[in-house]
């Protein structure tokens, strides 16, 4: 692959479903207890165990920490495209990239700024009141600040962020999409599109039905024309 690019993502085994996965470009699969066996492509499997750096840390922050600072961990590159293991990036999706322009992020889809992104984790009860005047402190009122859908990024190898700090804030706040805005070092750029765009991303869904099956089918059928 040109511009020396990657992919890379994180498959959990006790809460992803291991579906049948294509992979276009060479990725790098970081997995947690057990590897998944239901892919095709240039893959590489890494067991996050066995990386001193990442193997005394929660699951949940080993995940992340390859998701924002993948170049940590793999050696010999320098741009990473990102994806959570629930979301198929199709083959097109990496032709029209560009790596020049890297980080990118995704708009994010239920859309608004850092205060919408707030106030929908405080409505869905996954923050505490002291949790809220932590996340108040990071931010410096600066709730205008935009925010992405993090599912999918593309990144390049850099100091974008503290990794000291953003280890410490995402440990504590445990919703990345709160944890970065207040930390990145210069405006966000975002890709042109978002998830809910089947050319380019299908997010299957957590449970098997027939009709989720289809859709997944629809997408990828969708992603070839």
């Amino acid at each position: 692959m040109e511009n020396n690019l990657v992919g890379v993502t994180f498959f959990n085994s006790e809460l992803d479903r291991d579906l049948f996965k294509m992979f276009y470009v060479k990725t790098f699969i970081f997995f947690c207890y057990r590897p998944p066996l239901n892919y095709h492509g240039d893959v590489c499997l890494i067991n996050t165990f066995e990386i001193e750096e990442l193997g005394q840390k929660t699951v949940f922050l080993q995940s992340r920490l390859i998701k924002f600072f993948p170049w940590r961990y793999i050696q010999g590159h320098e741009n990473f495209i990102y994806s959570d293991y629930r979301i198929d990036v199709h083959h097109i999706f990496f032709s029209n990239v560009e790596p020049s322009c890297f980080p990118i992020f995704l708009r994010h889809r239920e859309g608004g700024v850092y205060l919408d992104e707030l106030l929908r984790n405080i409505s869905r009860k996954r923050i505490s009141s002291e949790l809220f005047y932590h996340i108040c402190n990071l931010v410096c009122a600066k709730f205008d600040l935009p925010i992405s859908e993090n599912g999918v990024m593309c990144l390049k190898k850099s100091d974008y962020m503290s990794f000291d700090e953003f280890q410490n804030e995402v440990n504590i706040i445990k919703r990345d999409q709160l944890v970065v805005p207040a930390l990145l070092k210069f405006p966000m750029k975002y890709w042109q599109y978002d998830l809910s765009n089947l050319k380019y991303f299908h997010v299957n869904s957590k449970k098997f039905s027939v009709k989720n099956y289809l859709k997944r089918l629809f997408s990828f059928l969708y992603s070839r024309f």
